[in-house]
């Protein structure tokens, strides 16, 4: 089980990377929004931007729950964890070796959140596939032999891609 306390505790989180916490925070097998007591108020809803990041990101993870609790028994039964390097999954292809800012959930849900202040795109290493964009299943990338990808990332928009033939478990969100 891995996540962080989203927004932080001290110092005190700007608007703009609370709202790219959420958006990856989301998909961590431990999500939740926290601060201390003494820092400012951080909860989700304080700013107008970080409340629509949240509900895109928190109603996507409430989609996945029944995937989640699915990787929680496989990670019961085999060890396996539920936030994955790539590499767990693509071992032969070497360019994803070292990767660390993205991540799977189970072997085959890519997460490539923005992780800078300031940046409204994100650079995507995609293994050999085709990978299907979770908000928008008409979006699709192909990607022969694996390559990078510049994908547009603007306020509210996390990049979640779902690899080919890929079945995932889910219910209606609420």
């Amino acid at each position: 089980m891995v996540g962080s306390d989203i927004c932080g505790f001290f110092p005190p989180t700007p608007e703009e990377l609370c709202n790219r916490w959420i958006e990856v925070g989301a998909f961590y097998p431990f999500s939740r929004d926290h601060a201390d007591y003494y820092a400012p108020r951080k909860e989700l809803y304080q700013w107008g931007t970080v409340a629509e990041s949240a509900r895109n990101a928190l109603g996507m993870r409430y989609k996945l729950l029944p995937f989640l609790y699915t990787l929680n028994y496989e990670a019961h039964m085999s060890g396996a964890p539920i936030a994955r390097p790539l590499f767990f999954s693509f071992p032969e292809f070497t360019e994803c070796y070292g990767l660390s800012k993205q991540f799977l959930l189970g072997s085959s849900l890519m997460i490539s959140p923005v992780l800078e202040q300031g940046k409204t795109q994100v650079e995507a290493l995609f293994p050999p596939g085709s990978w299907y964009h979770m908000f928008d299943m008409t979006q699709v990338v192909v990607s022969k032999n694996g390559r990078l990808f510049t994908l547009p990332a603007p306020f509210n928009v996390v990049n979640v891609h779902l690899y080919q033939n890929a079945i995932l478990p889910m219910q209606q969100g609420g």
